[in-house]
């Protein structure tokens, strides 16, 4: 956590409820949470090595495939 988060959470744990209160109707009325999609994802070309990789997937996914399931994988392990 940065010094500044620290901080405020040092200051809430020793206000009044109805200090604390105050804060998160400031915070809640105040600041806007963006919604995140898929456009705010920078699009960014592959390597040379990813184009590669790409390559040989579409060559032969299968050869991609896990060797063992993730089910029996946990059943080898004893979980």
């Amino acid at each position: 956590m940065s010094e500044i988060k620290e901080r405020i959470v040092g200051a809430l744990s020793i206000m009044s409820d109805t200090d604390a209160e105050s804060v998160w109707a400031f915070i809640r009325d105040g600041y806007v949470v963006k919604t995140k999609t898929w456009s705010d994802i920078e699009e960014v070309e592959p390597d040379a090595e990813e184009m590669e990789i790409i390559k040989k997937y579409n060559a032969n996914p299968t050869a991609f495939a896990p060797a063992v399931s993730h089910e029996d994988l946990r059943k080898q392990i004893g979980e």
